[in-house]
Formats: structure tokens, sequence, C-alpha cells
């Protein structure tokens, strides 16, 4: 393979990555002296033995490491500065045109610029080959920091920089998502790694950084760690990125971190003081931008004092201590930079009871709690608890008690697309107590279909903190019937959780896992049913291994490519498919049985989502008779809900539960892998043609036919137009203007009927020379975080394809 020479335009990075670049300086066997100096950028002491430090007004960073040419760049042992250690062992790799890339030292070069100037080769290398180049770096002095850029020198590539590091007692707050706790994903311009008296910022100088807190993927059992990727740019640039120290006297870490980033990236803050009465250990400050989302946070002094730098927009402010306690929100206008006060408010409890009133049966749902303005929303936990995490609870078995701040709150309740939401609103004043009934009533009906997730995490998965017990309950408070444990080459079982918590009869599940594969990656895969105990391979293998794993002993197993187009851990960009022609750039198998669709983590992105649906539609156009499905894959409790998106698989009523007898397993199975199935975020859509509906094959001697299509939905789901495709041909894209104001009182038939959003028959035409399959899909126009948080998804279904034939 060619190894083409990097360019000369530059990608600006900053500090850990260029100190990277100097141990590499150091540490090659080639450079043997001492060295040391002083400059503007601060003072700079290079010794043989591989260690270097640097420093400048107020700060301190001692990194000790070794790399000789040919080894990986990216090993920082230690970086502290006077306060202590802010990061340990950090990591750099690189994406090239979205391809990971390891960074390799190559020698170092002397430089006419002097001593702040330093070049080195480096070979980024992958499974694509080797690209050479060299990288510069200038050390510069910042406020209170030392600041140093680096220069990638690349030629017609797209480039990405990837940093990881363990975390200590860091907890990175993301800048419009928040505190990533023990696990998470966010993007955001801005993340602040935060320690009792100091903090580092992170980020880019335009666009944002991905952010991803979690075990690692190789070391399973290893601290969790933080993994940013920072924006491409266009070919031969990537954004420019930095990391900045913060520092100062106790509680001003964070703040100074975040207004020196915003120094960086050109953007104006204001200053405001403050102080919090009525707190004790545990409060916390936090500001929220007009649209609610967390913009600072920030730790009060001992005597309940603090700065804050903020940006220059309308800003709420606000405390919590310990969960429990809250203070109302202060808004600050923009040129409104006076001295806050937060007052913290001691609270009550609220007892909360969800009950289904035309069976009197109490049901497991999920809470959403709003702080009603100037109450702000509770936290009742970390995001991977049942229990509470943020604003949510799982009630198991309907019930649940929790402590809320004083304020006036919502009180909301909610069963998945099938059942209404109920609401009760409830002012909380000191020492109070409340009990609060909530009714939810199942008014979609689904006779004979069975609501399924067949890919969702809890632990074993190295990059999921959610406990089974937790998985469950939130699967049950979401309406799935039947899931899969699909975790990280790990066989995952829910047989003893559903035992232990009783919940046998609301949810059915089988053993699965996902393969998720390295060195070389061909992506995620999931196997089901699946018990193990061992599990196919995943490291150093080969497809042709994996699929003869996956297969042996069951024929009866379902073999699924999960989210194909998924940046760089996805099946179809790995091999370099093109669905239009079925032709790709290197070996794939095309022997599997469903395709991962719709997967939640693109739930809030329907362009990707219908991208993969075109990629499905074309390779049913090449023959190839996958059934498409839609999962979860959640991680989490709080954000990308389980359940949402989910796949209906048709049962006859007798095996479906819905008379009172357990799921049939295997005949779910066997129903999936026959295409009898249709995937939702929300609405329940109907397909038939001659009473067959997806999956079926059809016999048409005509040159036409008849497709009937039926669309229901809660009145909290907005459905706003069906379309019919024949192939990937649309012929025929009709506008829903029903609109369910409110489900209307009476009997439980009166308001199944009431859902109905849309029937219709549709003249589907039949020639020899055209494609033999029909798939509906329907469309959301409104997203439903209007009413689930977190949840920005417009609703979208599809059914699998109706096959035609001549007799």
């Amino acid at each position: 393979m060619s190894q083409p020479r990097l360019g000369v335009r530059p990608l600006e990075v900053g500090l850990f990555a260029a100190l990277i670049l100097a141990l590499v300086l150091v540490g090659s066997r080639r450079l043997r002296s001492h060295a040391s100096f002083r400059s503007d950028a601060g003072d700079v002491q290079l010794n043989a033995s591989g260690d270097i430090r640097l420093s400048t007004a107020g700060a301190l960073f001692e990194i000790v490491g070794r790399p000789a040419a040919g080894e990986e760049l990216g090993d920082i042992r230690v970086v502290r500065d006077a306060r202590g250690i802010i990061f340990e062992n950090i990591a750099f790799s690189a994406l090239v045109d979205g391809v990971p890339m390891r960074l390799v030292a190559g020698k170092p070069r002397t430089t006419p610029k002097g001593p702040t100037h330093a070049s080195v080769e480096v070979e980024l290398r992958g499974a694509e080959g080797v690209l050479q180049g060299d990288v510069g770096y200038t050390l510069r002095r910042f406020p209170a920091a030392l600041f140093v850029s680096l220069k990638l020198r690349v030629e017609s590539h797209t480039v990405a920089l990837v940093m990881s590091a363990p975390m200590r007692a860091t907890v990175p707050f993301v800048r419009g998502a928040g505190m990533l706790v023990d696990s998470g994903d966010a993007q955001g311009p801005l993340v602040v790694f935060e320690l009792a008296q100091q903090a580092a910022a992170v980020g880019s100088t335009s666009g944002e950084v991905s952010v991803h807190v979690g075990p690692s993927e190789d070391i399973p059992e290893s601290p969790l760690s933080a993994t940013i990727t920072f924006p491409a740019g266009p070919a031969g640039e990537a954004a420019p990125l930095f990391i900045v120290p913060g520092g100062g006297s106790t509680g001003g870490g964070p703040s100074s971190a975040a207004e020196a980033a915003a120094r960086l990236r050109d953007e104006r803050v204001r200053h405001l003081h403050g102080r919090v009465v009525g707190g004790d250990t545990g409060v916390d400050v936090w500001g929220v931008g007009p649209e609610g989302r967390p913009l600072l946070h920030v730790k009060p002094r001992p005597d309940g004092t603090f700065d804050a730098a903020a940006p220059e927009i309308d800003i709420g402010f606000y405390a919590t201590m310990a969960h429990t306690r809250a203070s109302p929100i202060v808004s600050r206008p923009m040129h409104d930079d006076s001295e806050l006060e937060l007052t913290m408010l001691p609270g009550g409890e609220v007892h909360v009871l969800v009950e289904d009133p035309d069976t009197d049966q109490a049901l497991t749902a999920r809470l959403i709690v709003h702080g009603v303005a100037p109450t702000a929303d509770p936290n009742f936990g970390p995001d991977y608890r049942a229990s509470g995490a943020g604003p949510l609870i799982d009630a198991l078995r309907g019930e649940a008690t929790m402590p809320l701040p004083a304020g006036r709150y919502r009180v909301l309740a909610t069963r998945g697309p099938e059942y209404t939401i109920d609401e009760q609103s409830l002012d909380v004043a000191p020492g109070s107590s409340h009990s609060v009934r909530l009714a939810l009533r199942h008014i979609v009906d689904t006779p004979g279909w069975v609501g399924c997730d067949f890919h969702v995490h809890a632990r074993p998965s190295f990059d999921s903190p959610v406990l089974p017990e937790d998985r469950v309950i939130s699967l049950v408070a979401a309406g799935v019937d039947f899931a899969v444990p699909s975790e990280h080459n790990a066989v995952g079982r829910y047989e003893s959780v559903l035992d232990a918590l009783d919940l046998g009869r609301d949810l059915a599940a089988l053993p699965g896992v996902e393969i998720t594969t390295a060195r070389p990656s061909f992506g995620h895969f999931n196997v089901f049913p699946y018990y193990g105990p061992s599990v196919p391979p995943f490291y150093r293998t080969t497809l042709k291994k994996i699929w003869t794993a996956a297969r042996a002993g069951d024929p009866t197993r379902v073999l699924q490519v999960n989210h194909p187009r998924f940046k760089t851990i996805g099946y179809f960009d790995i091999v370099g498919l093109d669905t239009k022609t079925g032709h790709a750039e290197q070996f794939w198998r095309d022997d599997f049985d469903t395709l991962e669709i719709y997967n939640g983590a693109d739930a809030a992105n329907r362009a990707r989502v219908e991208a993969v649906l075109l990629d499905w539609l074309q390779l049913l156009e090449l023959g190839h008779k996958y059934v498409g499905t839609g999962d979860s894959d959640s991680h989490r409790i709080q954000y990308q809900w389980a359940g949402y998106p989910r796949t209906y698989v048709a049962l006859p009523l007798e095996q479906s539960g819905d008379t009172g007898r357990p799921i049939d397993k295997g005949a779910l199975i066997a129903s999936l892998k026959a295409g009898h199935a249709f995937v939702t975020s929300g609405p329940i859509v109907e397909a038939t043609i001659n009473g067959k509906g997806p999956g079926a094959t059809v016999a048409i001697a005509e040159n036409a036919t008849r497709l009937h299509v039926v669309v229901r939905s809660a009145p909290w789901i907005d459905v706003s137009e069906v379309e019919v495709l024949l192939g990937t041909t649309s012929i025929a894209r009709v506008p829903v203007t029903l609109r369910i104001a409110a489900p209307p009182d009476g009997d439980l038939v009166a308001l199944r009927a009431a859902t109905l959003r849309f029937e219709r028959d549709f003249d589907v035409p039949f020639e020899d020379a055209a494609p033999h399959f029909v798939v509906v899909v329907v469309r959301g126009n409104r997203a439903m975080d209007d009413v689930l948080p977190f949840m920005p998804i417009q609703p979208l279904a599809f059914t699998n394809p109706i096959w035609l034939v001549r007799p």
C-alpha cells in the first residue's frame, strides 16, 4: 500500500497534546542532553531521564514518560498543577477521514525559531496503512496558564483528534448538557473537569466536542475514563482545540477555567458574584439558559459565596443541596450583573401511586417531576438509577415516595406509547406531606403484537453503569413486552432479576450478546437467543469466525447488524458498502438476518435514520431479504430511554401474551425472522394487502393491487404524514390533518376508537420489472420532548415489506 505524505495545512491543538510531543522530543533515544530555557511562555526543563516540567505563573505541570522513536504517542503518566493532579495517563489518537489511527513517534527535528518551537516526525497508523508527516508546536503564555498550539501537517484528509484520560475525583461538566456522572455521552463547546480547588477546561475554538465517560473498552474493570473527540474541519484541517487549567482560591477553579476557555473562543463573559443562604455541605450552584440548558456549574466557598464567569445572555441561577433542598431560580438578564442571593428552602414529601383505572391494578411507570418557575427541576440521582435519575423515577408497581424542595411542581406519569399520560400539580411547603394518584389508561390496543427492544444495555456492558434490576424496571415502565439484554461481549440474562422483582408477567426476555469487535473492528452484531457460557470471538478475529460461532448449535438464532452507519463502528461504513450497487471496498458477509435501521442514539436525528432506511430499501431491491428492526440501544436511564424506538412482532393471540398465557419466545423469534414486524417510536401502523401484513408474500394476478393502511396513536404523539413506498419509489405521500384534542371521558372502547389517526386504501401498481415489495412509513413533525423530557424525537414508524409475486 502506498504511503501518502502529509501536507502543510495546520491543525491547532492544545496543551496536553503538545506535552506529548515534548515527551517524544525528550524521551527519544536520539536525545541525551539536559536542556532548560526560559521564555515568555514559561519555564521549560527537559532532561535525559525522560522527565519534563513546564511551569508558568501559578501552575506547574509534571510529566513522566520515556517514549522512544517508534512508540505510540500519548503516554503521559502525570499532569498536575500546584493544587494537585488533574489528569493521569493521557492518550491521544486521531480520526483520519473517520477512521481511527494511532500516532507513532518518529525522530525529533530542530527548528530555527528558538526553544519555544519544535517539531517531530510522526506516523499515523491504521488499518488502511500509514500516513507520514510531522507535527510542530509552539509554547505560549496565557494568563495564569500555559497554552500550547500544535500543528499537524496533513493533505487531502479530514482530521480529528481524540483525547482519552482516566478520571480520578474529577467530574466533567459539559456546557449545554450538564454533569456526566459515572457514565454518559454529551456534546458541547466546552468541558470543565472539576476538582475541589482546581479545574481544567477542554474544548474547541470552533464547533463542539463529543464527550464519552465510562469504563475503558479494552479493560472493562478499569476506572472511568473520559474520551473527547474534537471536531474535524475541512480536508487538510481540523478545528483548533485547547486545554487550559484554572485555579485560584477554593471555588474559583471551574469558573476561572471556563473564563480562560471563553477568551480562547472569543466569547464575551460577564462576572457575577453571589452567595447561598441556608446551605450546608454539598451545595452546587447552576446557571441555565433561556431553554433550560445548563451553562455553568460552580461550587460555593465554605462561607457560601461564589463567583461565576457567565456568557452574556439571560441566565437563571439556582442552588441545590443533596437532591432534597433547592433555591428558587433567580433570573439575571443579560445586562444585570447585580449580586445574587440564592436562599435554600427546606422541603416536604410526596407519595405517588400510578394505577390503571380500567383494571384497578398498580402500574410500573415512569414519573417525571417538573419544577414550575421559579422552582427548579429536582435531581433524584445520577443517570443510571431507576429509583431516581435527574427528575425521573421509575416507580416499581406504581409506587414512589420522593423528597422535594419547597416549591411548585408538575408530576407526570407515562408507560410508553400505548398509554395515556396523566399529571397533577402541587405546592410543596416545608414539612408538608402529599399523596398523588395518577391514572394511565391503555388506549392504543395492539392485540397480537409484542413490543420488543432487541438492543439494550446494563451491566456487565463496559459502557453502561445501569444495574440489570434498574434496566428491567425501566423496560417495564416503558411498556416493553420482550427484551434482549445485548451486553458487549458478555451474555446478558434477565431471568433471575425478573423472578426477584416479580415482573415475569410484565416482561419476557431471552439471553443475548452484542459482539463488539476490536483490532480489527468490523462493527457490532447482536446474537440471540444466546446462552453461552462463552461468547463468539470479537478480538483479532475474522468475519468468518464470528459468523460461524454466532450460528453454531442453534439455527434459530437471530444475527443482527447493529447501527450499520455509526461513525467508526458501523459495519457498512467499515467495509465501504455501496447499498445501491451491493459492492463493498473490502470483503463482507451478507448472510445476516436482521438490520437495525432505527437506533435510539439516532432517534433525534431523522435524517440519519432515513439514510439507513434508504440503505435497507436498496438492499431489498438487490434481492436481500433482511428484516428491519428498531431498538433503543439504551445505556442509561435519563437519556436515550429504553423502548424508544421498538420493534413490534406479530404473533397469534394465544402466543402473544394477550390471553394471559406467557409469550411464546420461540414463536416470536421465528416470526421476527419471517419479517412479521413493524418499527416505531410512537405511532402504531397496520398495513395489509388481501388481509396479509408485513413479511407475507401475496400473489397478484393483475397489474395493480390495493393496500390498506391504519395508523393509531396516543393523543400526545404526533402523526403528520403517511408514505407508501414501492421499493425505493414513493407512490403516495399523504398529510394527516386529524388531531386528537383530548381523549374523551367514558368507557375504554370509546377511548380506543378516538386514537384512530388515519385509515385509507392505496392503489399499488404491479409490473413485472418493478420492485416487488411495499413498505409504509409514518412520520410526525412535533417532537415528543414537550411531554417526555430529554427525548427530542420526531415520531417515526415503518413496516417491514409485504412481498408481491405472480401466481
